[in-house]
């Protein structure tokens, strides 16, 4: 029989197995091989039916097969089918055969060979398996994925891929994968993809690609050849929607441009304090405050304290140190530096501590920066002012009032019934004077920030108590009653007690002034994330919706029609606002008419434990301000 050394079929390390078959498919003849591969003896063979040695589900297709040779229906066949091996395994084989003529009519037989194909068809099934993990995880993952042949066509992509393209299924194959590309990014496109093919070497690039509705979706790719040693088969892409982190991007640009506009409009000085590293950042606008080389600068805070007055460090690191201990919220400090042109100027530094680690130790400080020195000099001649204002009008209706007590307290006998009455008027309305001059003096110390504020924790409830204890003879005198809505946990605030109890014995006055006889007023608080909040609720009136954008005014009191019980300035709740604002909170006040108000005021939250232990490994973090960590001093 003359066959080839290797059918067109044949993989290299194939072994053909010559074969006969008779005209009753009985074995005729076997070549040696089949031993090795089945076990069993070429001799048992002969005469022995071929379907014997067939797997039962590849029988018929086999026995068909054979059947048509002999019938000279066809001049070959190649099919696969399972040879079953005397341990009773099977093996797969492919047979070749074709008819061997007798004569011209009939086919006396089928001569051809066996292949054993097992391992290929084990590969073939790795492969299989390979391809349906492969589709499964791009399936299954988030980004997109395609698939390009050598020639640059597409030959897969999955679903994610449609989603982010917006191209459709049946477009994405050969170069429909392109279609939906930005018309300005398709050039770049295609030459990274091109250039990185020739190059066999893995890409990178952003683009757009545009929906039919117009939408913009940024996306960035990631490519790697697949390569069969030094042959190119093609490349695999992933593509990743970077639309919402390019609109962070731009939003964060966009804010970082007005920050420094209005960093450049206030000269305000951006502060940033790596306490690790210790360096501070300071933003250009410092060089044109302290006169040094344009631009930001990175300094340390021992090289920058180096320029704080001797009068003021003490204090300006003492509100540092707090601050980064955690007993102080924020830092607002005021201190005079040394410029290179303009000798000493004031400055005020507004910062906080925005990352701690897991022990609470401070990481990182940021903050402001402002030149306060035209501000201080404007508060030395309004203190100055002041001063004035009190001596000239103070002093005089001080000594007025005086000399009109002695005459109605001393000689009250001698004094007519008539001029009696004008006496008291005077003294009431004097009274009533002096009280408006102090109210408006304290005012304006209190805007123009002449006021000194003694900071420090206290717990919430322990000022609800004390405002209480000392307005309950008051709310007494006018029948009403007072209680406090212990909150469910302590609260601990940053602040200045008595300028607290100043605001709130203000708002308790008005609530209890409002409240009828028999009513009840309400004091509590509610603990926020940074904040908390002291409220005095009241069963009164109400505020009328046109009077309500005048309370915090000067002046500005809500319409009663009582007027004559409820005597007052005006300026009460201008003071309560203005002491609120320098104590680093808000106030504000819900009302329903014919159901009473709430007045709140937000204070800075305090800390719960006072100052924090150090703990090991943490000398260098805890050492005073000026010996932490430097680096080469900047020019500052």
């Amino acid at each position: 029989m003359n066959t080839p050394q290797h059918a067109p079929w044949q993989t290299a390390g194939d072994t053909e197995i010559a074969f006969a078959i008779d005209r009753f498919c009985n074995f005729a003849h076997l070549g040696t091989g089949w031993t090795a591969l089945t076990g069993w003896a070429v001799e048992e063979m002969v005469a022995r039916p071929v379907a014997d040695f067939v797997h039962p589900a590849d029988r018929p297709a086999v026995l068909e097969a054979l059947q048509s040779l002999l019938r000279r229906e066809m001049y070959s066949c190649r099919i696969p089918a399972r040879c079953r091996r005397q341990d009773g395994m099977y093996c797969w084989v492919e047979i070749h055969a074709h008819p061997h003529a007798q004569d011209a009519a009939d086919a006396a037989g089928v001569r051809g060979t066996m292949v054993d194909i097992t391992n290929r068809r084990k590969g073939m099934r790795a492969l299989r398996e390979s391809e349906a993990r492969f589709r499964a995880i791009c399936e299954a993952s988030p980004l997109g994925v395609y698939v390009t042949d050598a020639n640059g066509n597409c030959i897969f992509a999955n679903a994610n891929y449609e989603l982010i393209s917006g191209v459709r299924a049946e477009r994405i194959r050969r170069r429909g994968y392109l279609s939906t590309v930005h018309p300005g990014d398709v050039g770049q496109v295609r030459e990274a993809a091109e250039a990185a093919r020739l190059a066999r070497r893995p890409y990178r690039g952003e683009h757009r690609y545009v929906h039919e509705d117009a939408t913009q979706i940024w996306s960035r790719t990631n490519a790697a050849p697949i390569l069969d040693g030094a042959r190119y088969l093609g490349s695999v892409h992933v593509v990743e929607d970077i639309t919402a982190q390019r609109q962070a991007a731009e939003a964060l640009r966009e804010s970082q441009e007005r920050l420094t506009l209005a960093l450049e409009g206030s000269g305000h000085t951006l502060i940033d304090w790596d306490l690790h590293s210790g360096e501070v950042y300071l933003s250009e606008q410092w060089s044109r405050m302290v006169g040094s080389a344009q631009g930001a600068a990175v300094t340390t805070v021992r090289d920058l304290l180096g320029l704080v007055h001797a009068e003021d460090l003490d204090r300006f690191e003492a509100a540092m140190e707090e601050t980064l201990q955690g007993s102080r919220p924020f830092l607002r400090a005021q201190a005079r530096v040394q410029t290179r042109t303009a000798g000493w100027r004031w400055i005020e530094m507004h910062a906080r501590v925005m990352e701690r680690g897991a022990a609470g130790e401070a990481l990182r400080v940021a903050g402001t920066i402002a030149d306060i020195t035209e501000r201080k000099n404007f508060e030395t001649r309004q203190s100055e002012f002041m001063a004035t204002v009190s001596h000239e009008l103070r002093t005089p209706l001080a000594s007025v009032l005086g000399a009109l007590e002695v005459l109605r307290d001393e000689f009250r006998e001698h004094v007519p019934e008539n001029a009696r009455r004008f006496l008291d008027m005077a003294l009431r309305n004097g009274g009533q004077l002096a009280g408006l001059i102090n109210s408006v003096l304290d005012l304006e110390r209190i805007e123009i920030g002449l006021h000194e504020f003694d900071l420090r924790n206290v717990e919430a409830s322990a000022l609800l108590a004390l405002a209480m204890e000392a307005n309950a003879p008051y709310a007494m005198k006018l029948d009403v009653s007072m209680a406090i809505d212990h909150p469910r946990t302590r609260a601990m605030v940053w602040t200045d007690a008595d300028r607290v109890q100043q605001i709130l014995t203000n708002l308790i006055s008005n609530a209890v002034k409002f409240s009828p006889a028999g009513a009840g007023v309400t004091l509590g608080c509610e603990a926020k994330k940074d904040k908390v909040r002291l409220f005095v609720r009241d069963q009164g009136p109400g505020i009328p919706a046109e009077s309500r954008d005048q309370i915090f005014q000067r002046f500005g009191q809500a319409s009663n029609h009582d007027r004559a019980r409820l005597p007052g300035s005006g300026l009460g709740l201008s003071i309560c606002k203005a002491l609120a604002l320098r104590l680093g909170g808000d106030i504000g006040f819900r009302s329903v008419v014919g159901h009473g108000s709430v007045f709140w005021i937000d204070l800075p939250r305090g800390r719960s434990g006072g100052v924090r232990e150090t703990h090991a490994g943490d000398e260098e973090r805890h050492a005073p301000i000026g010996d932490r960590p430097r680096r080469q001093r900047a020019d500052i």
